[in-house]
């Protein structure tokens, strides 16, 4: 099956960047990261989420929040707004836009949240890429372990496949195949999915073609998969190095998909809430 490229919720821009052949030779020769962590049986608890023709329960997109109900963020992480306010964010979980069909338990505002050194990472990687007049699109960032349940305990209660999200890969097989884990590395704030945009008139952002669409899981999402055309494979390639070159290290099995390497919570996995980020003064 064909897959679909992304919006993002925004328009869709001619890509200008130039077609290349995505070779083993312009993939870093640094080792793939393994699955985060797989389900089993004793976690893969299902809880009654479901709702017609969704599988799961619907909640309301995230609202804003009043700054006096923002909790403080734990030590050590940060709202990437306040790191690079340039940086755009498109948060998925946040709002019903989703392979769950549903604003994901957790999600209190839609904000990156990340480890300071990931955020402060990102930020010089977008440098490089505004030269170019492109620029960073975040779809997730740091996830509550809450979410995490959420997710997995949802597609096990659904059955078989989706067009738009797993069109080969059934629901409960989705953490068997490596595109969901029941403990996931976002919950320890320094790993991320993401996209590329260019930038246009007015600074809007147009996403760029990668083959396939955010959570999309499917072998397409595949960072090397072939048959996506040649424009998609430039993008893949060029959203890789910019990446890698900042510390970040790609999983295979998803394009989007990045891990800063010197993260300073690897291995723990954090519950609170995301929240809305504090308004940045305008100076």
């Amino acid at each position: 099956m064909a897959a679909r490229a992304a919006t993002f919720g925004l328009l869709v821009a001619p890509v200008l960047l130039a077609a290349l052949p995505l070779r083993a030779e312009d993939l870093p020769a640094a080792k793939p990261i393994p699955l985060e962590e797989t389900a089993s049986p004793a976690t893969e608890k299902t809880v009654d989420t479901a709702a017609p023709g969704t599988g799961t329960a619907r909640e309301p997109a995230a609202k804003p929040q009043p700054a006096a109900a923002r909790p403080a963020l734990p030590k050590g992480f940060v709202h990437l707004a306040a790191v690079d306010p340039s940086i755009v964010q498109d948060m998925r979980y946040a709002g019903a836009k989703n392979f769950t069909g549903a604003r994901v338990p957790g999600y209190e505002g839609a904000s990156c949240i990340l480890a300071d050194p990931a955020a402060k990472a990102l930020a010089r990687v977008q440098a490089g890429l505004k030269a170019e007049g492109l620029t960073l699109v975040m779809l997730d960032c740091y996830r509550p372990a809450r979410a995490v349940r959420a997710m997995v305990a949802a597609m096990q209660k659904r059955k078989g496949t989706n067009a738009t999200y797993h069109p080969r890969v059934p629901a409960t097989r989705l953490v068997v195949e490596g595109y969901l884990a029941a403990r996931s590395g976002h919950s320890a704030g320094g790993t991320v999915d993401l996209t590329l945009a260019r930038l246009g008139p007015g600074g809007k952002a147009e996403p760029l073609a990668m083959g396939t669409a955010f959570d999309f899981f499917d072998p397409a999402s595949h960072t090397a998969a072939k048959g996506i055309g040649a424009q998609a494979r430039a993008n893949r390639i060029r959203l890789l190095k910019a990446m890698t070159a900042a510390g970040f290290a790609n999983y295979a099995r998803e394009w989007w998909h990045f891990r800063f390497t010197a993260e300073p919570f690897k291995g723990r996995h954090f519950d609170f809430p995301v929240t809305a980020a504090p308004e940045v003064p305008k100076s």
